[in-house]
């Protein structure tokens, strides 16, 4: 909804953009902020963080959110909605200042809340980028999956300084953004080139799960390709663009293009339309053709959005040459062992 009302606004759409839009999202996000629900959001002291009741209570209710699971995937989208709705209605933000910046301090603390909050909880500064497992013990140290989400999280951080006039917040999150940027390029992109990875297991273009001892091409919902590609590509906005350049694009493609053709098992439309919006970095004209196709979306996009960043993107550079396209697209189509699928060191 969020991302309607700024594709609404674009369009010179002012009406649907207040009535229909920031009005949806400003009312579902003040039950939250007032605390009007029955999985109240509270103040963990133990660990100093925002926490669901039932997530607190539960160590498997929430995604794990009273464990500290994957806060800054699940906030980022709540930060994002936030900064939408502060941009459009100026008393939003002062209505619920405190609410909103216990939130972004449980992901994104800085200076103000200090005493109560660790700096940038999921961020690894040595790294570069983010680990998502929170306070769960497990095999492989700590571990993070989808890169796109921590890259929306620390967007929405920045959106949100942007949006308040909070030129510390805003430039915060710039610096926690740029270092997941280049940390997603480096260890899950995984390019013909790669420094990181061995060439058996760089073929499969997208490392699935980082973890602190391990590097693996499967995700904690299966291992088909649209997964492991589209949980570190989703959600599409404007910040995609940085995330997935057109140079990286042309390596992953060929991979991800298999789970179009692939008969069993099938390809579900909400992973299809992820996979439509990473081929309009290369081909606009056949993504806008699939994407209109469609009439089933994620929960994390629609088709207004979906045929928005089609439209929007530029046409292929100069050169670009739709015969060696497909022979790309042949090469990629090799049987990789499946020790590789888990180990990077395969031979």
């Amino acid at each position: 909804m969020a991302r309607l009302a700024l594709i609404a606004e674009e369009l010179g759409e002012m009406g649907y953009r207040d009535q229909q839009a920031v009005s949806v999202i400003e009312d579902a996000m003040a039950a939250w902020l007032r605390n009007d629900n029955s999985d109240l959001l509270v103040y963990d002291k133990t660990w100093g963080g925002v926490v669901t009741y039932d997530g607190l209570n539960d160590a498997a209710a929430d995604f794990g959110n009273g464990w500290y699971n994957d806060h800054h995937f699940h906030y980022g989208y709540f930060l994002y909605a936030a900064a939408v709705v502060a941009k459009n209605r100026p008393g939003f933000y002062p209505a619920y200042r405190r609410q909103l910046d216990f939130m972004v301090s449980d992901i994104a603390c800085h200076r103000a809340l200090a005493d109560r909050f660790p700096t940038a909880r999921h961020k690894d500064f040595f790294d570069g980028h983010s680990w998502a497992s929170g306070l769960f013990s497990q095999g492989n140290g700590k571990s993070q999956e989808s890169s796109s989400e921590a890259v929306n999280a620390y967007y929405a951080v920045y959106l949100l300084g942007m949006a308040t006039g909070n030129r510390e917040l805003r430039d915060w999150g710039r610096i926690l953004l740029a270092g997941e940027l280049r940390s997603t390029d480096k260890y899950w992109h995984m390019r013909n080139d790669s420094d990181v990875y061995d060439s058996i297991f760089a073929s499969n273009r997208m490392v699935g799960v980082v973890g602190g001892l391990d590097a693996v091409d499967v995700t904690w919902f299966g291992d088909n390709v649209e997964y492991v590609h589209g949980i570190n590509m989703m959600p599409f906005t404007p910040i995609s663009a940085e995330l997935l350049p057109y140079g990286y694009m042309r390596e992953e493609w060929p991979m991800l293009a298999t789970a179009l053709t692939r008969e069993d098992p099938p390809l579900v439309a909400q992973w299809e339309g992820y996979i439509h919006l990473a081929h309009a970095i290369l081909d606009p004209e056949a993504a806008w053709s699939g994407i209109s196709d469609l009439t089933v979306f994620d929960a994390a996009n629609s088709k207004t959005n979906s045929l928005h960043w089609v439209a929007s993107r530029p046409a292929p550079p100069p050169g670009y040459n739709e015969t060696l396209y497909a022979e790309m697209n042949a090469a990629a189509a090799v049987t990789v062992p499946v020790s590789c699928l888990e180990n990077s060191a395969c031979e």
